[in-house]
């Protein structure tokens, strides 16, 4: 009796990793402002139509800083828009510390995992292939505040310091 039953969700693991690697990772969104959908991932590309903002949609793929969607509108659309015109929906927050606490935590002292971002139309193959502009790092290098000058003009801006511990800083 049990083996049948073994046999029998063994069979149902199979099938549904089938069905897993025919089924696209879907995602859904909505977009965030009036976007023209294109025939290609290009603003040179045919331009089919216009979408209004708040419109749903189904994201299948990303090439660049391009989403290929299709609108829930009857009839649908599909084509490509620009990927910061599109919110993802159904997503929940990422857990853990975040917000001002935790970009602060990382000035301290404290030897903590660094939060980062990722860079929106940038693909592993771009980051791979990246290279730094000297030029640019020695432009930033100029940038850079002396304690003295920040204190001066935090001063003619009526600002004052306040000491805080990291648990304050946390809160």
């Amino acid at each position: 009796m049990h083996t049948n039953h073994y046999f029998l969700l063994l069979i149902l693991l199979i099938f549904s990793s089938f069905l897993t690697l025919a089924a696209p990772d879907v995602k859904h969104g909505k977009l965030v402002k009036a976007s023209t959908l294109f025939s290609q991932a290009s603003k040179q590309s045919k331009a089919l139509t216009q979408l209004n903002a708040d419109d749903a949609v189904a994201i299948y793929q990303r090439k660049r800083v391009w989403y290929q969607i299709t609108t829930q509108e009857k009839p649908p659309h599909s084509g490509w828009v620009n990927m910061l015109n599109i919110r993802f929906v159904g997503v929940s927050k990422r857990q853990g510390e975040l917000g001002v606490a935790a970009l602060l935590s990382s000035i301290s002292n404290d030897t903590r995992a660094t939060s980062s971002t990722g860079i929106r139309g940038f693909d592993e193959k771009d980051l791979a292939n990246a290279k730094a502009n000297m030029q640019q790092v020695a432009l930033l290098d100029t940038y850079v505040v002396t304690q003295d000058s920040a204190i001066k003009f935090a001063k003619q801006g009526g600002l004052a310091t306040k000491k805080m511990s990291n648990e304050q800083v946390k809160k």
